[in-house]
């Protein structure tokens, strides 16, 4: 699933997290899933945080990569700055302070999300979601008390440099959560260092299957 104003979805004239989370289950229920191990990085964790209330499709596994919604602080700068960028080399700065170590990021990642804006149309879409949800540069969202109800395996995988949201969050998850904090990596685990985070998934999916 993608979220609106993302990839090919389409955006919402009023984006909320409610609103994104009911998109995503949709799509999800679309598929004919009765249940689902749902990953999610950033504000996509946000969404998966919500998800797990839902009523018809049963979270088994939930597995958050730098979530969003823990916590008041986000880069306002990065969210400007990305959002603003119209050329690969105004654009490059930011995209480099996703990740500890910049080389790590995909070749012509820059050129690649520029060419996404301009075949889908998701520049505004994201600025919208942005100016709701992050206002003045803050994180106006919460998912303390999703996780707090959610009683299935929870990990969390956070980079230690991580620039746009700060690993300092974690102190606010539930203690059943299982916490993983990545060294040398920032916002982009699943980038910088993809078989440890795939290995991580792979181990809280497996534990819903056991209990």
């Amino acid at each position: 699933p993608e979220l609106p104003g993302h990839g090919r979805e389409p955006a919402l004239a009023a984006p909320s997290l409610e609103a994104l989370a009911e998109a995503v289950l949709g799509q999800i229920e679309a598929s004919g899933a009765r249940e689902c191990d749902l990953v999610g990085h950033s504000l996509g964790g946000a969404v998966a945080a919500m998800l797990t209330a839902n009523q018809s499709v049963r979270v088994r596994s939930l597995t958050l990569i730098a979530p969003a919604g823990l916590g008041p602080e986000i880069d306002g700068g990065f969210l400007a700055g990305f959002l603003s960028a119209r050329t690969a080399e105004s654009l490059t700065p930011w995209l480099e302070r996703l990740a500890a170590d910049p080389a790590r990021l995909p070749r012509g990642y820059a050129q690649a999300v520029l060419r996404e804006r301009e075949r889908f149309g998701v520049g505004a879409a994201q600025a919208e979601i942005a100016r709701r949800l992050f206002p003045d540069g803050t994180q106006a969202i919460r998912i303390g008390a999703d996780l707090d109800r959610f009683a299935g395996p929870l990990k969390v995988i956070w980079g230690k440099g991580d620039r746009i949201i700060l690993q300092k969050h974690q102190d606010e998850l539930p203690g059943h959560a299982a916490c993983h904090r990545l060294g040398g990596v920032g916002h982009m685990p699943s980038i910088e260092v993809p078989a440890l985070v795939a290995q991580l998934i792979l181990q809280n999916a497996r534990s819903a299957e056991a209990s």
